[in-house]
């Protein structure tokens, strides 16, 4: 479920009207929240709903999260479940840390698969399934309501202006291929993506020390995963948390560069910041360099606050970094020296 809503701005003396109006839609998406229905999206509430089972944890992942071929752990726990998707790695993390949670021992196997499992793997592919209800009982509603200031009527992609440009692109396109007697071949990649998914994950479970370790295919649907053996050529298992060469990472800086004649000089404004994507899922993540002529309340006016700003402050995540300010000259001084 997809709703839309708008926040008007204000002249520049309605501060306070402002102020008051982004309480007051805080305050509606505060009560939204509050029924939303939490067995959807967070893994221990579906631990509750599911009645800590292995047989319908695993059910769960196999039935709700769509298998989506790509490299490495991206999403994590809580991004696999709010996409409802993710490749092999992210749905074996889902599980295993539900399996654990219940009171199993759980871990994550890796291995390959044979050219025809891989396939078979591919053929699953498929969009997620997003939930349609995702609030609990009338309150969910009126607090929707609430929030929603005004209705959007669906947009038919059809008849958009954008379709239209797309359409007469590929017009041209094809016209240009044409007049180039160019022809585009066509070319199969069915083995390119079966080499490049065939490193798979698994989960291994068992109820206690002494017990044997059973398979759990995650990201195989359930149809295939009851009528077909599963036996990928185990490599290696990890006990605990997934290797760091298995993780997308993002990583933030900041530079400047500085005019020197017809010369530019490149200077760092912010050490890098490095965090595995999938740790980041409902993290706002922020950067600014902040006017220093900027006063909250009564400025709005960009060229006003640029005539009136002496220098910009790097923030990250609403902190100064790199310790330096800048000027729009690209000349550098250390903030110290500022306070002194």
């Amino acid at each position: 479920m997809i709703f839309l809503t708008s926040v008007s701005w204000a002249e520049n003396d309605d501060y306070v009207a402002i102020e008051k109006g982004l309480k007051v839609y805080g305050d509606k998406v505060k009560k939204l929240k509050q029924h939303i229905d939490n067995s959807v999206f967070q893994d221990q509430e579906i631990l509750i709903e599911l009645d800590f089972d292995a047989k319908q944890l695993i059910d769960f992942v196999q039935e709700k999260i769509a298998f989506q071929p790509y490299q490495g752990l991206l999403r994590g726990v809580q991004g696999t479940l709010n996409s409802r998707a993710g490749n092999a790695l992210d749905q074996s993390v889902l599980l295993a840390k539900m399996l654990n949670d219940a009171g199993l021992d759980a871990r994550i196997a890796t291995g390959e698969l044979s050219d025809q499992q891989t396939l078979q793997l591919l053929s699953t592919m498929a969009n997620a399934e997003i939930p349609s209800q995702i609030g609990k009982g009338v309150g969910f509603e009126q607090a929707l309501k609430a929030l929603t200031t005004q209705a959007h009527e669906p947009v038919e992609w059809s008849k958009t202006a954008t379709y239209a440009r797309y359409q007469a692109s590929l017009k041209d396109l094809s016209q240009i291929l044409q007049n180039s007697n160019m022809v585009l071949n066509k070319k199969d990649l069915t083995q390119q993506l079966v080499q490049q998914n065939k490193t798979y994950f698994w989960v291994q479970y068992r109820s206690n020390p002494t017990d044997q370790w059973h398979d759990a295919h995650p990201a195989f649907n359930k149809t295939i995963s009851n009528t077909t053996e599963i036996k990928p050529n185990l490599i290696t298992h990890f006990d605990g948390s997934v290797p760091a060469n298995y993780h997308h990472r993002l990583k933030i800086e900041a530079f400047i560069e500085q005019r020197l004649g017809t010369n530019f000089k490149q200077h760092r404004l912010m050490e890098p910041w490095i965090k595995p994507v999938a740790n980041l899922q409902d993290h706002l993540i922020t950067y600014s360099n902040a006017p220093s002529g900027v006063t909250l309340k009564d400025d709005y006016d960009l060229a006003q606050i640029l005539d009136k700003s002496h220098f910009f402050i790097p923030t990250f995540n609403g902190n100064q970094v790199g310790g330096k300010v800048f000027d729009t000259k690209g000349r550098l001084v250390d903030i110290d020296a500022m306070n002194d």
